[in-house]
């Protein structure tokens, strides 16, 4: 099953869960006020045009997220991914977010990551191809074998 949003979307204090479904945005969804969005069982999050995420959090179990653009997380906002979760870029995805943020080591899948985070761990091996990036820039960037 797969749902696709085309306007403008945002999510205040809701909890969303995907269950084997794929939820694609076109445009930058908010999510805000303790927002909880879980895809789980082989679901997908796309994110074609970023996301604002506040004082929210997006879980991943046994699923993909698929970022492009700018994904900004702000106040207590944070990722959470299991061992059988992965992330694939879409296209050139910029992670802002304050502290420290762990994602399994993303396929660029030809794109450029890029990040403005205070520390990033990626675990598991990272591949990077010809013109595939990961921009550290002023990012403690950490490579980590779970």
């Amino acid at each position: 099953m797969s749902l696709t949003v085309g306007g403008t979307a945002q999510f205040s204090g809701d909890n969303i869960t995907l269950n084997s479904a794929n939820l694609n945005f076109q445009s930058s969804p908010t999510f805000d006020n303790g927002s909880t969005l879980s895809v789980k069982n082989s679901g997908e999050l796309i994110l074609q045009s970023g996301a604002t995420i506040n004082d929210s959090s997006l879980d991943f179990t046994s699923s993909t997220f698929k970022p492009s653009g700018t994904v900004s997380l702000t106040g207590s906002s944070h990722f959470t991914f299991d061992s059988g979760s992965s992330v694939m870029l879409e296209g050139d995805t910029t992670l802002s977010q304050s502290g420290s943020v762990t994602w399994a080591s993303p396929d660029l899948n030809g794109n450029a990551l890029t990040l403005n985070v205070d520390n990033m761990t990626l675990n598991g091996a990272q591949s990077i191809g010809t013109g595939e990036s990961i921009n550290s820039g002023s990012s403690n960037l950490s490579l980590s074998r779970p």
